[in-house]
């Protein structure tokens, strides 16, 4: 190829050139190494499911593990360990405000959304707006926001989970079906909103607003315990996936399109909104990497709880999921050269 050859670089601008490249691909290559093992990690548990390693029955004593204790454990340590000066005071504030707008944007485009697909049958149009407007920031939010952008992120996240649970816990169900509800079921939902998380949360809250620190035996038992929750929840997701038959869910074209609006719209719709914002880049990466999981598993459960079509919400998660798979690293990338973390 012919053309004006540029003067040529300077010895000094050469080398600075040449330590912004290394750097640049040095943080690419960490980024690509660390979505990779999370992934590796989510493929043990498929073939452990599909070899019968693990079977059917499997998952309930694993995941009972890592929700009663290993999450907790990481969700405590991460806030003990995150300190409360200034800033991270006011991007807790800009994180927990953020979320409230994001659910209330999301459902409200949710239900546009689903009107204008003409959804039917209509008594399964609270379960759509569910599946396309929340999200696994928790059991697979938290091990992998840890993972790639480390503890501080984690901790924002963990108070984003607060806001997430009385969503999935509160809110849902009445979107499920609003005003059919016994008082049995508010005292169950209580129980349910006081898990071991929230209270871990919690306890997490306390700690970092009395500036009380953990004597150091206990935190590296919380840290070492907790640091068993992304291994396991990965496992289980890969686990959960080998149950699905995604290519049966594929033919409801309707199901397909309200989880590209969950995994591709909404994520890109909060970037931009949320980019230009006046507030910490901290906050910006965590309101957006939020939006970009997929559709949380608690709300199948309620569902269920609710008479509603749990089997729909079923189908979502695990094409959402499945979809999580190619749009969570390309979001993780994006999200560290543009905010330039690493």
């Amino acid at each position: 190829m012919t053309g004006i050859r540029p003067a040529p670089t300077p010895a000094a601008g050469r080398f600075l050139e040449e330590a912004h490249t290394l750097w640049y691909n040095d943080r690419m290559l960490t980024i690509i190494g660390k979505v990779v093992v999370i992934f590796a990690m989510m493929a043990v548990g498929f073939i452990a499911n599909k070899k019968w390693i693990l079977p059917n029955q499997a998952d309930g004593a694993i995941n009972a593990y890592v929700l009663n204790i290993a999450c907790p454990c990481m969700i405590l340590h991460s806030m003990a360990n995150a300190g409360f000066g200034g800033s991270a005071l006011t991007e807790s504030a800009q994180v927990f405000i953020g979320t409230i707008v994001y659910f209330a944007v999301t459902i409200a485009l949710a239900w546009l959304f689903v009107r204008a697909i003409g959804y039917t049958p209509r008594e399964d149009h609270g379960v759509m707006i569910v599946l396309t407007s929340c999200m696994n920031t928790g059991f697979m939010g938290f091990p992998i926001t840890k993972a790639i952008f480390g503890n501080y992120y984690l901790f924002l996240m963990v108070i984003e989970n607060i806001l997430l649970n009385v969503y999935l816990f509160i809110v849902s169900p009445q979107l499920m079906r609003i005003g059919e509800s016994s008082s049995r079921k508010q005292r169950s939902r209580l129980r349910m909103l006081l898990q071991p998380n929230t209270l871990a949360t919690a306890a997490g809250l306390m700690l970092l607003l009395l500036q009380v620190e953990m004597p150091g035996p206990l935190n590296e038992f919380f840290e070492t315990i907790g640091d068993s929750t992304i291994p396991l929840s990965m496992i289980m997701i890969g686990y959960q996936l080998a149950q699905r038959n995604v290519r049966q869910v594929l033919v409801n074209h309707k199901l397909v399109a309200a989880c590209f609006v969950r995994m591709l719209a909404f994520p890109v719709l909060t970037f931009l909104a949320v980019n230009w914002l006046p507030i910490a880049d901290a906050a910006k990466v965590i309101l957006i990497f939020a939006a970009c999981f997929p559709t949380a598993v608690i709300p199948a459960t309620i569902a269920a709880d609710e008479g509603k079509n749990a089997g729909l919400l079923s189908e979502g998660i695990a094409l959402t999921t499945a979809m999580s798979i190619v749009t969570l690293p390309l979001a993780a990338f994006f999200l560290m050269n543009w905010y330039g973390i690493g």
